[in-house]
């Protein structure tokens, strides 16, 4: 069931990214939102010291991130419906990926809203 899952997404490759970019995007407006008007502060060390000096450069450098990971995974979706020869592992590869990085995003996402609770 799992494999066949995973053809129909590559298959309807934006059906394939837009939980991947809309959980990305809430993690976006939960950190903007926490970080501005809760006082919470952002972990990621890359991100840190921009959100506190240029929220603005943040939102744009974050959602074009969010962005290029959709389009990357878009493109990884056509390139494994397209790709037959030999020993294809590149499909299991983007599953893997995907899922990881669904998985991730929504824990970040989910510990964002938390915050914002305990904060507010």
């Amino acid at each position: 069931m799992g494999q066949s899952l995973l053809k129909y997404l590559i298959s309807n490759k934006a059906l394939f990214c837009f939980p991947l970019i809309l959980i990305g995007f809430l993690d976006l407006v939960t950190t903007i939102v926490g970080v501005a008007f809760f006082g919470a502060t952002e972990v990621n060390p890359l991100f840190s010291g921009l959100i506190q000096t240029n929220i603005m450069l943040f939102l744009v450098i974050k959602a074009s991130t969010v962005m290029l990971t959709g389009v990357l995974f878009y493109k990884g979706a056509s390139i494994a419906e397209t790709s037959h020869d030999g020993p294809n592992y590149g499909p299991r590869f983007l599953e893997i990926g995907y899922f990881t990085s669904l998985t991730l995003l929504t824990f970040i996402a989910a510990n964002n809203i938390l915050t914002i609770f305990q904060l507010a």
